[in-house]
């Protein structure tokens, strides 16, 4: 027997061992079903509940590696590391059971939550996340850790340990309504929106699922019934400005979004009645250097729609008597830094504002429901010849998210009437057909 048979079956044997091993340790978490217990510690008050699927995504990212393109050589030298100079920490957390995610408010700020089933609870206690800005309780089987916010009182803290502990110790014997779809074992991951008085949708349920190369997200919710979303005339942009862009198109902002709308237009003396509904075209961020300061200004094109009439001009006006860094260029346009901002008055209660000169606008007759497409990269396109701007854009999470997304062939969700007074929510994240979406998300995710 040559050598190079030799090799062959040594190589052929060690191949069906690993893959026999790996059948008889996944196989017996892939027959049994997930447990809802966690979701019975989630708090009554959440504003949000994510669950996180992971034996759906253990499956999913298996059956694709095994029978799908899998990876290249080039890939796998990437994910390869020196076990000597890293070494992953043992976080005590069962990361084959699922995960769910909260968020909840205390004085006007989110504090988010995360409870785990534990494999060990001595690693759990010795795991940190951020060390301080958290807050952690667990015992034998399940344990807590919230996100608080930086420079929290004692007397805060103190709260968050008991919120902490009383999550960990309570459990609700049933699970109420609005939280029975939240918990489903065919999709990677379930989300449940309360909403609150602003936002146009409330009791969302949304889900992803994972088929070949593309990530599905479907939903329903509530009609918000203190906002009016009546068909009407509506002014709308046509087509971006530039490529990439994400567009926008959402309705009144949450409260925290105002109240740092409200923190510029106080400072600048600068007075708009509320946004009631808003299109974007968003292409990216520059990053200037203005009179020895560091200035993030947005490139976008966008229409926004106000509760009550507003004269632009005199917005803009006041803008330039208060703030040195605005110059004015034409009697529709102002220079900030590098940027030239160009504004319109559509209507009594409808502006454009935007980067672009001119563009083909329309007018549609019916509500402006929310929807996201095109190229979420838009969102972390860094533009400046400075060096914040260089090292902003080599940053891991700026340059691998960029990589991810442009990536995509497609990306968009939208929002449907669904009658009686509910919206549908349908989208797609679709990456080329060649390719596994589970796979391509891995491959994102173990670059950090």
């Amino acid at each position: 027997m040559t050598k190079i048979k030799k090799a062959q079956i040594i190589l052929l044997s060690t191949s069906l061992i690993f893959m026999l091993w790996v059948v008889l340790m996944i196989l017996p978490l892939l027959v049994s079903k997930s447990s809802d217990e966690l979701l019975h510690h989630a708090p009554d008050d959440a504003v949000s509940i994510v669950t996180v699927n992971n034996r759906e995504i253990i499956e999913r990212f298996l059956f694709d590696a095994l029978y799908g393109k899998g990876f290249s050589t080039n890939e796998l030298e990437q994910l390869d590391y020196n076990k000597e100079d890293f070494e992953v920490p043992s976080s005590g957390i069962d990361l084959r059971e699922n995960v769910v995610i909260f968020q909840t408010s205390y004085k006007k700020e989110t504090i988010t939550g995360f409870i785990f089933n534990l494999m060990d609870p001595q690693d759990f206690s010795n795991f940190n996340v951020r060390d301080h800005n958290e807050v952690k309780y667990f015992n034998e089987d399940i344990g807590c850790i919230l996100m608080v916010p930086e420079r929290s009182l004692k007397s805060d803290r103190l709260y968050f340990e008991a919120f902490a502990k009383k999550v960990v110790n309570e459990r609700r014997e049933q699970l109420p309504d609005h939280l029975t779809n939240v918990m489903n074992d065919e999709q990677l991951v379930n989300l449940f929106y309360r909403g609150h008085e602003n936002t146009y949708i409330q009791n969302l349920e949304l889900s992803a699922k994972i088929n070949g190369s593309s990530i599905f997200f479907e939903g329903r919710g509530d009609k918000n019934p203190q906002i009016k979303y009546e068909s009407g005339t509506y002014t709308q942009l046509k087509s971006p400005g530039q490529e990439p862009y994400l567009e926008v198109r959402a309705g009144q902002l949450p409260d925290s979004v105002y109240s740092y709308f409200d923190v510029i237009t106080r400072n600048f003396h600068v007075e708009l009645p509320e946004i009631t509904s808003q299109q974007i075209f968003f292409y990216g961020i520059m990053i200037d250097n203005i009179d020895g300061s560091t200035a993030f200004l947005p490139k976008f094109d966008g229409i926004f729609r106000f509760k009550d009439s507003v004269d632009i001009t005199v917005a803009v006006d006041s803008l330039i008597e208060n703030e040195k860094k605005v110059h004015r260029q034409t009697s529709k346009t102002v220079k900030i830094g590098e940027l030239d901002y160009h504004f319109k008055q559509l209507s009594p209660m409808e502006v454009a504002v935007g980067i672009t000169p001119s563009l083909e606008l329309d007018k549609i007759d019916k509500a402006p429901l929310p929807l996201i497409q095109g190229n979420p990269a838009a969102t972390i396109n860094i533009e400046g010849e400075g060096i914040i701007a260089q090292i902003a854009q080599m940053l891991p999470p700026v340059k691998y998210s960029k990589k991810l997304f442009n990536d995509l062939e497609y990306f968009e969700l939208h929002t449907e009437e669904g009658g009686d007074g509910t919206l549908i929510l349908r989208g797609e994240m679709r990456f080329p057909e060649k390719e596994k979406a589970s796979l391509e998300l891995f491959k994102y995710l173990m670059k950090f």
